[in-house]
């Protein structure tokens, strides 16, 4: 939790928390926060209480996510008035449920991880029954001690235990005079307690039973050292010895206990699991957001090829009217003129044109996407051949010559395999259009276009 945050209350740990795998769902709060985020908005993922957990003082700390210390302040629900505490549990309730349905459509998903957050995310939906952890920021619910069971929830809620001392009666303040002198032992005059007054002594000495034997042993102590003093002047003291008495040192200090590192250990392993299992819930909502997207992209249908156009209608031809014979002189032909010479070849090119890739030689794989690479066949006419490997991961081959489909797979195929058309050039055109479709990230292929034969 950032420094600046606004804290909302402090509660004890391990009383009944609810859990995956063993894990309890307060020390995954960031991936459920995180994908209850992505579906739900931020009210949703703001409406669990940030808890930050004390392992060597058994505490957590629930703190209002994404705030600074600027905010307002955080009021409990059992001090509003009954109408806005209704309202307040109304919209809570309400949101935990849009949660709890969440975790069932994940729970429906095909994937394992999806299925564990989406069962993390309906038992954090389980609201305590009692008020005192609902709580607002402004306009903003706030739920705290969520993930816990709820026979078990109330343990977690500090509480001040105050001793209670028992007040002692009053002493009645009677007390019966005795008889004079001689009869009791020479103590004339002297009072005594009677007996309801002996009573109140004796209940009034019922709390410490252990004074009068402390009493008794510090008297003893006492006459003890008093014994001791009095002997050490009795004894005879040789004339070159002297007595003396040597300061005591003081005693060192007590080192310090070393930290205990299990402390530190437990909390970068509670650390290390949290950024796993964040790192999980995205992974999942991201492999279903692909599914998703996968199943709506279709492939590009391959064009369709033009229709040929139709033969120009013939008109019926009638018959010439019979001529009458005209005999005459027949003429000799007169001579044809020679032919006009045949229009100069286009010269033959030997390498292909800036932009093409030659034919006979391999091509490497392009990857995800549509990749069109253009090669020279030269300008005989005849077979061309092709050899490609779509590898693992399924890719789609068009060939297209003038804008034209020549050859296709017609559909996404794996491995090796081989496409051939009849290559016939038309108007100085001696190139084809090889074209790739590769849908998926990190596809390979590659392929080798012959030249005509």
């Amino acid at each position: 939790m950032a420094a600046g945050g606004t804290k909302i209350a402090t509660t004890r740990m391990g009383a009944g928390p609810l859990g995956v795998r063993g894990e309890a769902l307060h020390n995954t709060h960031v991936q459920l926060r995180d994908v209850v985020r992505r579906r739900l908005g931020a009210k949703h993922a703001t409406l669990l209480a940030e808890p930050e957990s004390h392992p060597e003082t058994d505490r957590i700390d629930w703190y209002v996510p994404g705030t600074t210390a600027d905010a307002g302040v955080v009021r409990a629900a059992p001090d509003m008035p009954e109408a806005e505490r209704d309202a307040l549990r109304t919209e809570i309730d309400g949101m935990l449920a849009d949660i709890d349905k969440l975790g069932r459509q994940l729970e429906a998903a095909p994937g394992e991880d999806a299925r564990l957050a989406g069962k993390s995310l309906r038992l954090a939906a389980a609201r305590p029954k009692d008020d005192a952890y609902l709580h607002k920021l402004d306009d903003q619910p706030l739920l705290i001690c969520w993930g816990y069971d709820a026979e078990h929830v109330g343990a977690v809620l500090p509480k001040s235990f105050l001793p209670s001392l028992a007040t002692p009666a009053a002493l009645p303040a009677e007390a019966a005079p005795l008889g004079a002198g001689a009869g009791m032992g020479g103590f004339a005059g002297a009072p005594m307690a009677a007996g309801p007054v002996a009573a109140a002594a004796t209940a009034r000495r019922a709390p410490f039973p252990w004074l009068l034997a402390l009493l008794i042993g510090l008297a003893s102590i006492l006459l003890l050292l008093a014994a001791a003093w009095g002997l050490r002047h009795l004894l005879p003291v040789p004339p070159d010895l002297q007595i003396a008495t040597l300061p005591v040192p003081p005693a060192p200090p007590p080192p310090e206990a070393p930290p205990d590192p299990r402390v530190r250990i437990q909390a970068d392993i509670g650390a290390a699991q949290a950024e796993e299992g964040r790192l999980r819930a995205i992974l999942a909502g991201l492999r279903e957001e692909f599914e998703t997207r996968r199943a709506l992209c279709k492939p590009p249908e391959p064009p369709k090829p033009p229709e040929p156009p139709k033969p120009p209608p013939v008109a019926e031809r009638k018959p010439d009217p019979p001529k009458p014979p005209v005999v005459a002189e027949r003429k000799p032909d007169p001579p044809k003129p020679p032919p006009p010479p045949p229009p100069p070849a286009a010269p033959p090119v030997t390498r292909p044109p800036p932009g093409m890739l030659p034919c006979n030689a391999e091509t490497a794989s392009g990857g995800q996407g549509v990749t069109r690479n253009r090669h020279y066949v030269g300008d005989k006419p005849g077979l061309v051949t092709i050899r490609y490997n779509m590898k693992v991961q399924p890719d789609q081959m068009n060939v297209y010559y003038r804008g034209q489909l020549v050859a296709s797979t017609n559909r996404m195929v794996s491995f090796t395999g081989g496409l051939s058309f009849n290559f016939v050039p038309v108007g100085g055109d001696y190139s084809v259009t090889v074209e790739m479709i590769g849908p998926q990230r990190g596809t390979e292929w590659s392929y080798s276009l012959n030249c005509p034969q």
